[in-house]
């Protein structure tokens, strides 16, 4: 559809709790414009002494939900790992460490359960040293080893890690550079089932990260790769992030074909991809939408979070969902908080008697604009846009909302120019 095309503004009320209407993406997008996400503050390395700016000593960090810190694993000077609050980035101490040792790097990687289960790995490469796996049931705990050896013979593990599940059923995720599988291991409250089951990747799958979800899967990336979406059953790749994406003004580039650390944040009905340090003077992160795995849309960007070396494009991310934050890492640079914005941007709480989807405005719109809808009471609401096929390439909406007016703002940078759909149930 070209500019100054107007799409039908006519309700087509289908069902009660569903309406229809049309709406027109203009022609011209810029390769440029693209929101930022909201930052809250910066740690700059050399700025304190567990955060060098040289060395490569701090690679790690996770989110404890339990108690609201940071934890940051740190070989600057001495072994710590730091419990940074979320709100502020100050340190308020270390975890205790002491019967860590042993590795490449002693530690290395870290990662919190829901319920603030603490597990830390150091870092092997493929002889010589063991792996080890150290478990803190909280913040306050002496540490515990729960496994030293190897997953698999010759085998580079502790640069990648991921959790999922929490209480007495919580699997342990971990990989390595240049290793072409996953150890998963089971932990009952007690100890590490032994032996690992060793999952099958494609080559180099894992090595930055792994973040499993909770249907099954698991997000992947490694050296000179991008990011994948496996099936942790048995390693077979389901989605592959593209490196660029296609728009009005041609191929822009969108992602490198290898970049740092990944996490998941749940936020706005929405499955937010965290990720960056792709280069070792590029200190941006990028979130992405991958709500639609096989429609992966570019939803924000962090821009660069200080100035630096990072020889080895190594980094960390850590999601909190509740909050709707990311905190991020780029080795010798910086440790970074941002806030989500809201999708929903307005919500007035005046009195409705009808439901109601009203059309967006403006329309056309380059490359956003605003769809409104009335809900008479609260209810669970779904707001999805699709393309002419009956494709859905974005999800506005999905939570519980009260009863009244609201709008939501819908940013359509990486969808080419065309007429598309809304529809939303409640």
């Amino acid at each position: 559809m070209k500019d100054g095309l107007q799409s039908s503004s006519l309700l087509k009320r289908l069902t009660k709790g569903l309406a229809v209407a049309a709406l027109a993406l203009g022609l011209t997008v810029s390769a440029n414009a693209q929101d930022m996400l909201n930052h809250n503050w910066t740690v700059a390395a050399g700025s304190v002494d567990w955060l060098t700016d040289a060395g490569n000593a701090v690679r790690g960090a996770a989110y404890n939900p339990a108690t609201g810190n940071i934890l940051v694993p740190s070989r600057a000077g001495s072994i710590t790992i730091q419990k940074v609050d979320a709100t502020t980035g100050v340190s308020s101490g270390s975890l205790d460490v002491s019967i860590i040792s042993g590795g490449i790097l002693p530690i290395n990687r870290i990662a919190v359960t829901s319920d603030g289960q603490i597990f830390a790995t150091n870092l092997i490469l493929d002889t010589g040293v063991n792996f080890k796996v150290y478990y803190w049931e909280n913040e306050d705990a002496v540490p515990e080893l729960l496994f030293e050896g190897n997953p698999s013979p010759f085998a580079r593990y502790g640069d990648g890690i991921g959790i999922a599940g929490s209480g007495n059923s919580v699997f342990l995720y971990v990989s390595g550079t240049f290793t072409n599988a996953i150890a998963e291991f089971y932990f009952d409250g007690t100890a590490l089932a032994t032996p690992a089951r060793v999952i099958p990747l494609p080559s180099d799958g894992a090595n930055a990260s792994i973040v499993p979800l909770d249907n099954g899967t698991a997000w992947i990336n490694g050296r000179d790769n991008p990011a994948r979406l496996i099936d942790l059953e048995n390693g077979f790749v389901i989605s592959t992030l593209p490196t660029v994406r296609p728009d009005p003004v041609g191929n822009a580039a969108w992602l490198p074909s290898s970049f740092g650390d990944m996490d998941v944040v749940y936020h706005d009905g929405r499955i937010l991809l965290v990720s960056g340090v792709p280069a070792v003077d590029d200190h941006n992160f990028w979130v992405l939408d991958v709500t639609y795995q096989h429609h992966p849309t570019l939803a924000y960007q962090t821009g660069s979070i200080g100035t630096g070396s990072n020889a080895f494009r190594v980094g960390a991310v850590a999601g909190n969902s509740a909050d709707g934050e990311v905190y991020v890492l780029a080795t010798n640079v910086a440790l970074a908080s941002f806030s989500l914005p809201t999708t929903v941007s307005t919500e007035r709480n005046e009195l409705v008697e009808n439901f109601n989807l009203n059309q967006n405005y403006p329309n056309p719109f380059n490359p956003t604009t605003s769809i409104s809808f009335d809900l008479p009471q609260s209810e669970y609401v779904n707001l999805t846009v699709y393309n002419m096929l009956g494709q859905p390439v974005a999800t506005l909406v999905n939570s519980q909302m009260s009863a009244g007016a609201h709008t939501v703002q819908f940013n359509a940078l990486d969808l080419s120019s065309g007429t598309y759909l809304y529809r939303i149930e409640a």
